[in-house]
């Protein structure tokens, strides 16, 4: 997202000023305001959970393992507590992820490339393919409540799973270090060959009640 830390900062002041005010533009936005001290109390020190080199299926290559084992570092000399983290029901909701892309065809995507005659990348082929059997667009009630309620179920075994870190007298942990993607940047094109959105395509599932848990 950033190259440091403090363009992130300047990016969110901008952008979630009370100046700016996305919730009046995006009623999907929540109404909440950049704010400078949000560790309450003051100096509190934080508790992470951390996911090293697995999710359930896939490996991290050594140089993301290394990388978070500077942030462990960092943290803990800081005075912050970093402890291991399960990737709860990880590779299980990303392909609940992908099966709801495929159960529309990825026709919302699919139905713009065709009509801008925007080709398709390698990683996206399978779901022109589906698009292409005419399989889009047959998502009725029973089907979309049945996703609806794997959905709540994964989010509420997580939730339980997040305040179940409340123990020993320590207040729940305040978020969740995870590498966004198994490897360092790949050569050009592989992606195309090789996709894998695993270590974020858990998130897509959750949403962003693990985001806004301290909030």
């Amino acid at each position: 997202m950033s190259r440091s830390l403090e363009s992130l900062k300047l990016y969110c002041r901008a952008v979630l000023s009370t100046e700016s005010s996305p919730w009046n533009l995006d009623p999907k936005c929540v109404p909440i305001p950049w704010r400078e001290e949000v560790i309450q109390p003051k100096g509190r020190k934080l508790r992470f959970g951390i996911v090293f080199d697995h999710d359930g299926e896939i490996h991290v290559q050594p140089p993301i393992v290394r990388g978070l084992a500077m942030t462990k570092k960092a943290l803990e000399a800081a005075g912050h507590e970093v402890f291991e983290w399960e990737p709860l029901n990880h590779p299980a909701m990303v392909d609940e992820m992908n099966r709801s892309f495929h159960t529309l065809g990825a026709a919302a995507i699919l139905d713009l490339t065709l009509q801008n005659e925007e080709p398709v990348y390698g990683s996206m082929k399978n779901y022109e393919a589906t698009y292409q059997k005419g399989e889009h667009g047959t998502l009725g009630p029973t089907k979309l409540r049945e996703m609806i309620i794997k959905r709540n179920a994964y989010q509420k075994a997580y939730l339980d799973a997040w305040n179940a870190t409340a123990k020993d007298g320590k207040g729940v942990m305040d978020g969740i270090i995870i590498a966004a993607s198994p490897w360092t940047a790949p050569r050009l094109g592989l992606t195309q060959e090789v996709f894998c959105v695993n270590y974020t395509g858990a998130f897509n599932i959750l949403g962003t009640f693990n985001i806004c848990r301290k909030v």
